[in-house]
């Protein structure tokens, strides 16, 4: 394994492959299913040559743990393309202040998944709700009556 691999995030193969497959014309939702699938070409890669994740030294308590490999941002591949030329600083400048704006619009994680909470009703149920529906409950309630500890939640309008 050659130095640094277990910290790469972006193997040559993979620079290579967003260098042709990029165009300007590129949606954000087509830069989202691309980075899916490099991440995935990135675990191939990392697992045909043997490398482990990287390690970390605790600073507390001193053990050695692995690290979790992150998914490819729309961030990072961004700035592959503006670290390798393919967009200028003015483009890449742009780009990620399109990025940022779609990301808020939205409602998207860095990845360009749609950010969700799980909500969990008294019977179980689960409902996967954006957290800009959601309100925090008043601490005025009334708590005498409940037999749970779930929330009364508001719906805004």
């Amino acid at each position: 394994m050659a130095s640094g691999d277990a910290q790469r995030i972006w193997f040559p193969e993979m620079i290579e492959k967003i260098k042709t497959r990029w165009a300007s014309s590129m949606t954000w939702e087509e830069l989202t299913e691309f980075c899916r699938m490099i991440t995935e070409e990135r675990k191939q890669i990392r697992e045909s040559r043997g490398i482990q994740p990287p390690r970390y030294k605790c600073p507390d308590c001193g053990s050695i743990s692995q690290e979790d490999i992150h998914a490819i941002s729309i961030r990072s591949a961004l700035f592959v393309l503006n670290n390798n030329g393919v967009v200028s600083e003015d483009e890449f400048k742009e780009l990620d202040k399109q990025w940022k704006k779609y990301r808020k619009e939205n409602e998207l994680d860095s990845y360009g998944n749609k950010k969700t909470v799980t909500i969990i009703t008294e019977n179980g149920e689960r409902w996967n709700e954006s957290p800009s529906l959601l309100t925090k409950a008043s601490d005025k309630q009334d708590n005498s009556n409940r037999k749970s500890n779930v929330i009364e939640l508001r719906k805004i309008k």
